[in-house]
């Protein structure tokens, strides 16, 4: 079992554009969109624990955790941590941004005990507009690297306003449980040993053309 708020969290938001609509396609090199900075909240990451950083186009950020873990422990027999995250993007005029995919990457440990288990939950949206939803829940004797990779159709791309500023709001819960405690503890974590695309959460983002 890998423990330890040691293990160093890392969050990719891979903006990743894919140019679609009428008017002709875009030079994938060039961005028609920029990223402000971020604001972060929650009980999963507090002051000092979060570090996010942009690429040098403006169009990636990689946010690193150190404490996005929830756990039991000993006497606690119940802990949720949650971390809020709303990311600033200015379309540049005449483009439109659209959200369809969404990978989640993690590390959960549930001890082979009845009611012991642990939960992820998150939501994904534009700020003023209904999200998609993910949830999972991990039973007694799970152990494993966690992969939930959630995508929709191109119909059903939510688009940001044209030309204009949003906020991407990506929030997140886990959650740990143990029915006594003189139990085994549960862990469950969004995290990275190394930094890399191997625990983290990546999002996909389409761009088109549009009108005001």
């Amino acid at each position: 079992m890998r423990l330890g708020p040691d293990n160093i969290v890392a969050v990719v938001l891979a903006f990743m554009s894919f140019f679609c609509g009428l008017g002709g396609a875009k030079n994938a090199s060039e961005p028609v969109y920029t990223i402000g900075t971020l604001t972060i909240a929650g009980t999963g990451c507090p002051p000092n624990t979060v570090e996010a950083v942009t690429s040098s186009d403006a169009t990636g950020v990689s946010v690193i955790f150190s404490a996005f873990q929830a756990s039991t422990d000993g006497t606690r027999t119940r802990q949720r941590q949650s971390c809020n995250i709303a990311v600033p993007i200015q379309a540049h005029p005449g483009q439109s941004i659209g959200l369809f995919k969404v990978d989640y990457r993690g590390y959960v440990y549930v001890p082979n005990i009845p009611e012991a288990s642990a939960s992820f939950s998150s939501e994904y949206f534009f700020a003023g507009q209904t999200g998609i939803k993910v949830k999972r829940k991990f039973n007694p004797g799970d152990e494993q690297d966690i992969f939930e990779s959630n995508s929709i159709n191109f119909q059903s791309i939510i688009w940001s306003p044209c030309g204009g500023s949003t906020n991407f709001r990506i929030n997140t819960a886990i959650a740990a449980v143990k029915p006594v405690n003189s139990h085994e503890d549960v862990l469950i974590m969004i995290d990275s040993a190394d930094s890399t695309v191997k625990g983290s959460i990546q999002v996909a983002v389409a761009t088109r053309e549009c009108v005001v």
